[in-house]
């Protein structure tokens, strides 16, 4: 395997659990009308706001020269770290309704659901926050273009699970996909909140030693 990838993949892993994003998914999945337009527009929402955030991380990493295993880059995961623990503080101390869950318009285009694909998404800090990283490590990896191409391809193909796999399934196989989806569905309606605060201190602590580690 890519040394690169490798590396890569529990950010990658850890970005792709996003109940949040998954349950958005399945409800614009449930929509009465053109449920697989409407989702493969929510999709494509999605996909923007990461493939945006690749960019701009790469470009500016690369313009400016950054280098791995410096006091920069050190402070840089202690800062993704304090956000990550932020997060789970945040869930365990206020933790959100029990039947408070992402809205799907039941009106509008397709440009709609594209712009709810773009909120879920940025609004998705979990996500974001381990997705940016493994771009900061693609970007300044002492490694041939090759292998960092393979690298971004594989962490935004896993990260973006949540949203594809769905729709997918969905269309490839409508039936497995009610068979599969609803159980995950149910299960995510009753253990968001502990999902998400474990994979945000797993996170956090992994960052956090990874940063001070490089200092």
């Amino acid at each position: 395997m890519n040394g690169l990838v490798a590396k890569e993949l529990p950010f990658a892993f850890g970005a792709a659990i996003s109940p949040t994003v998954l349950v958005a998914e399945l409800l614009v999945l449930s929509q009465p009308e053109r449920p697989r337009a409407k989702a493969a527009a929510f999709v494509a929402g999605g996909f923007t706001v990461l493939v945006v955030a690749a960019v701009l991380t790469m470009t500016v990493l690369q313009r400016a020269g950054a280098k791995p295993d410096t006091p920069a880059m050190a402070w840089v995961d202690l800062f993704f770290a304090a956000v990550l623990l932020g997060v789970a503080v945040r869930w365990i101390v206020h933790p959100p309704a029990r039947d408070e869950k992402p809205k799907a318009h039941r009106q509008g285009g397709l440009a709609t659901f594209a712009a709810l694909g773009v909120v879920i998404m940025l609004t998705n800090v979990t996500t974001l926050v381990l997705f940016m990283p493994a771009m900061r490590d693609i970007a300044i990896a002492d490694s041939p273009f090759d292998s960092k191409a393979t690298a971004t391809a594989v962490v935004f193909v896993i990260t973006t699970t949540v949203l594809w796999l769905p729709l997918l399934l969905s269309v490839m196989a409508p039936h497995t996909a009610d068979r599969v989806l609803q159980p995950v569905n149910r299960f995510l309606a009753t253990h968001t909140r502990l999902v998400t605060i474990v994979v945000s201190l797993g996170f956090a602590v992994f960052l956090g030693f990874k940063g001070l580690s490089r200092l």
